[in-house]
């Protein structure tokens, strides 16, 4: 059997070892080739870069899973709604379509994804989101609920998810998804 293709993508400020990502991809290695890269500059990071980077990961093969950490969903989402990369399954932790506080992160979302392409493209989507998240409101979680029809996971206070392990029904949920 195949193994299938999973991208774990990690948010701003971090790299592929960061928070969860660890964790989850010693938990997935038995189910997948993994590739948790290192996207550049995740302090100053540049959306040409950061996509040319995942395409060259990626070499046009569609990918079964991603899992991305706040701004590592935001790329996820931009790319599948502009039919950049094909994904069959996107779990979004932490993630925001919303405006942000830092202008260099606004050029993720402008122009503004494609929520009803989202919809379209993906097989599952699954917002993970914390009613206490302080960087990624969680209406945005909701918003992505109701207009991407996503199905929403939320939790009460687990913040913006900086965990060495995410909790055990998101896990099994992923899991759950590469077994199929």
């Amino acid at each position: 059997m195949k193994k299938k293709l999973v991208l774990l993508l990690h948010g701003f400020d971090a790299n592929g070892k960061s928070h969860f990502l660890p964790h989850l991809n010693k938990s997935l290695l038995p189910l997948g080739n993994i590739y948790s890269p290192d996207l550049p500059q995740s302090r100053n990071p540049d959306l040409a870069v950061w996509k040319k980077t995942i395409m060259k990961i990626v070499d046009g093969q569609p990918i079964d899973l991603v899992v991305g950490h706040s701004l590592g969903s935001v790329i996820a989402m931009n790319m599948v709604a502009n039919d950049e990369i094909k994904v069959k399954n996107l779990v979004s932790i932490a993630g925001s379509t919303g405006w942000k506080d830092l202008d260099i992160m606004n050029k993720f979302i402008t122009p503004p994804i494609a929520l009803d392409k989202l919809k379209k493209s993906l097989n599952n989507f699954f917002v993970v989101h914390s009613y206490d998240d302080p960087y990624c409101a969680f209406e945005y979680g909701m918003i992505l609920v109701k207009q991407a029809g996503a199905t929403g996971i939320f939790f009460a206070n687990k913040g913006h998810f900086i965990v060495k392990e995410l909790p055990e029904a998101v896990l099994d949920l992923i899991k759950n998804i590469l077994s199929k």
